[in-house]
């Protein structure tokens, strides 16, 4: 947490995500974008497909007041483990 001028903080947390996906036997194969190509070293997967990445969110939170509202000034999310088969 950092303190603004104004009595508010600016906020900086992190999330981290894991997204399974399994695909269903006698489906066709999954092409992966470039970027989860090159995380996994495959272009597709025909059984499973698991990615784990981190988004980053900072927010303004203000001062207390009755109608203060907190606001989500930044995000950004990029994945940073893939593997496949």
């Amino acid at each position: 947490m950092l303190p603004t001028q104004d009595g508010g903080a600016l906020v900086i947390g992190r999330v981290d995500q894991r997204y399974s996906v399994t695909v269903a036997p006698g489906r066709a194969a999954v092409r992966l974008d470039p970027q989860l190509a090159a995380l996994t070293g495959r272009q597709v997967v025909s059984r499973r497909l698991d990615r784990w990445s981190v988004e980053v969110l900072a927010f303004y939170v203000p001062k207390a007041s009755r109608s203060a509202k907190v606001d989500l000034i930044a995000a950004s999310r990029t994945d940073v483990v893939a593997s496949g088969a």
